[in-house]
């Protein structure tokens, strides 16, 4: 009997692995209407973990849900249907999610504790009022970057600057953090292969920009963002005055310094042996040579209605915008 009820059991089990491997999927495949949350729907494990996509997904009191709940079911459909109006009672948001001291808030936790109070609440105001458009992205022998990489003095003040300084003094925080590296400029040796030809010398900073600002300065006066180019922007090293040549750039940003120059390109190598590593978009990377190509309108984004006018000049017409 014991030998008999053993492997009954193992029988019982043998099904009930064979229901989960084969029936549930072809269940879950055959349903033809599913009723759900937006959050719920995309947490749910048997519909995420068999990838599950929707002809179409219809959102009712559309005007309740938030940018990322609605999202969350967005991204199951091919089509989407939103049901709604202005006169809906707008999406719910608890105000503890910003108090510094709730220990379960957004700045509390790992992914906000970089950031400002007032850099969150502008970002959520885009974010719920805003719309989208595609920015070019950078592939790098280190990784993607959106922004910038650089090598050279100054550029690890993002990384390096305490959190605390930041909330106290903003961007403030990062110039105290220059102070030290002042007397600590570098000779970088290098040679830039770029779309209009070489440049080759000692620098003590390089910068590859997709972006108006770095750090809180203004480095490139007239960006786009959706070009498919980048700026390149290398300081030579010049014995004692690289500093001064470095404040009039990062304060006032005029359209000419000595030792100074700017380039626009689609792609570029440089080649350096320093030590120094590199940094991508406030992270640090590894030293050495550095490939850089610009991916166009790779990532969508939602930004203030200003600024794509000023910023995003290129966008893709209805017919041609990618999915991603």
């Amino acid at each position: 009997i014991p030998v008999i009820l053993a492997i009954l059991k193992e029988w019982k089990g043998d099904i009930e692995h064979e229901r989960e491997v084969l029936l549930k999927p072809l269940l879950i495949r055959s349903v033809d209407v599913v009723f759900a949350t937006c959050i719920g729907i995309r947490t749910n494990k048997e519909i995420t973990e068999y990838e599950l996509k929707f002809d179409t997904v219809i959102i009712d009191e559309a005007g309740k849900a938030n940018i990322s709940e609605s999202l969350a079911a967005i991204s199951m459909a091919k089509k989407v249907i939103l049901v709604g109006d202005q006169m809906q009672l707008p999406p719910y948001f608890d105000g503890n999610m910003l108090d510094e001291k709730d220990a379960v808030s957004f700045p509390c936790s790992k992914y906000g504790k970089d950031y400002l109070k007032e850099d969150i609440e502008k970002a959520l105001k885009i974010i719920e009022n805003d719309h989208a458009v595609y920015m070019d992205i950078v592939k790098s022998s280190h990784g993607y970057f959106m922004y910038v990489t650089a090598i050279g003095n100054y550029v690890d003040i993002s990384y390096v600057t305490q959190t605390k300084l930041k909330k106290i003094f903003g961007y403030g925080a990062y110039l105290f953090t220059g102070i030290k590296e002042f007397f600590t400029i570098p000779m970088i040796k290098t040679e830039i292969i770029h779309d209009h030809g070489k440049l080759k010398g000692y620098y003590s900073l390089m910068l590859v920009v997709n972006s108006k600002r770095v750090a809180g300065f203004n480095i490139i006066s007239k960006p786009l963002l959706d070009d498919g180019k980048v700026d390149i922007v290398v300081y030579r090293y010049i014995p004692l005055i690289n500093n001064i040549i470095y404040f009039f750039s990062f304060f006032f940003n005029p359209r000419w310094l000595p030792g100074v120059q700017k380039i626009q390109t689609t792609h570029a190598k440089i080649y350096t042996e320093h030590h120094r590593k590199w940094n991508i978009d406030g992270e640090a990377a590894d030293s050495g040579n550095q490939e850089v190509k610009v991916i166009p309108q790779h990532v969508k984004i939602i930004v203030n209605e200003k600024k794509t006018k000023k910023y995003f000049k290129h966008q893709p017409s209805n017919e041609d915008k990618y999915e991603y």
